[in-house]
């Protein structure tokens, strides 16, 4: 992203209020795992599971991986032991929240994510330390979603659970129970549904989110799909108004290498392949009314971060002007 596109990302952004929808992505210098393959390798070993090179395993199969973990566990009867490794490898051991996480509280109050540790609380707490605000968030965890107004104040969704409650999804039962469109399997429609929600009544951004989860990533296809047949259904009706002419999202994802002359011809197949995922992701995303913006470095995101603060402070202090110009001239 150059200084322009930064801008003009920015001004889209400082419209209006959004959600950050935040993965593994965001927890930086935390020293938490940035993607779940170290927390899988730790498992593995306590589970004494040594056939399985999780550096050759697709993301997409983490889960089954998971689920082959805790099988051998439960089976040693040491399921404890599945849930103190997760915790124990999702506990800071650098700073109790990164500078990412504060600088996304810095701009928005409302957060989503799928990570199961507590360092976005942290943040916030530091943020309302800082402001010498004396206040409480609304915490919500799975399966306990509330369809409420998240703008109403400050909160902090844990959308596949908290280590804390030991209550996460993480394996493929898990994913099972929690996404019936996708799984085809009769199991709780809660999480889907405030997806929906939250999809349809609010903008979201996304950060630190891969979209590797095929089970998100389906879900919000079931649900763009769903959406879509509703318009149609109801377009012969004059003074209906299109809902997903209303929704646009984003989504910040880093940007593939080029090809490079140093690399071998192995290492640009693989970057070749990428490229076309990432293609096919960007296509994807767009037909979900998903704007992607690709980035070189983390750093440029939150320089868009900052410009959109900057901006919407301008425009209050614009509306707190003419509101005590009104004020004077009654």
């Amino acid at each position: 992203m150059n200084d322009k596109e930064i801008m003009e990302v920015a001004k889209e952004l400082a419209e209006k209020d959004f959600i950050v929808f935040a993965g593994t992505g965001v927890t930086g210098d935390t020293g938490i795992p940035r993607s779940w393959k170290r927390l899988l390798e730790e498992l593995l070993k306590s589970a004494s599971i040594n056939n399985i090179n999780i550096d050759k395993v697709d993301p997409k199969e983490f889960p089954d991986i998971a689920q082959k973990i805790y099988d051998s566990l439960k089976r040693q009867n040491r399921e404890d032991g599945y849930y103190g490794i997760i915790k124990k490898n999702l506990t800071p051991t650098m700073t109790p929240y990164s500078t990412q996480e504060y600088d996304i509280l810095l701009t928005t109050n409302w957060v989503v994510t799928t990570n199961f540790d507590t360092t976005f609380e942290s943040a916030l707490d530091r943020k309302f330390e800082t402001n010498e605000e004396n206040k409480i968030p609304r915490i919500d965890s799975l399966p306990d979603f509330k369809k409420e107004n998240l703008f109403e104040r400050e909160s902090i969704v844990y959308l596949h659970g908290s280590v804390d409650e030991r209550f996460i999804i993480f394996k493929t039962s898990d994913y099972e129970n929690y996404y019936p469109s996708v799984s085809e399997k009769n199991g709780s429609k809660k999480l889907e549904e405030y997806l929906k929600y939250i999809y349809e009544n609010y903008r979201i951004v996304f950060i630190g989110f891969s979209f590797d989860d095929q089970y998100i990533r389906a879900s919000f296809e079931n649900i763009y799909e769903e959406l879509k047949r509703d318009d149609e259904i109801a377009s012969p009706k004059p003074s209906h108004p299109p809902i997903l002419d209303n929704i646009c999202h984003y989504a910040f994802l880093p940007e593939v290498s080029s090809d490079n002359n140093d690399y071998s011809d192995e290492e640009n197949k693989k970057l070749i392949k990428l490229r076309m995922e990432a293609e096919k992701l960007d296509k994807d995303l767009k037909s979900m009314n998903i704007k992607v913006i690709r980035y070189n470095n983390h750093i440029e995101w939150m320089n868009c971060f900052a410009k959109t603060r900057e901006l919407k402070n301008i425009e209050k202090k614009r509306y707190n002007i003419k509101k005590e110009v009104s004020y004077k001239n009654e």
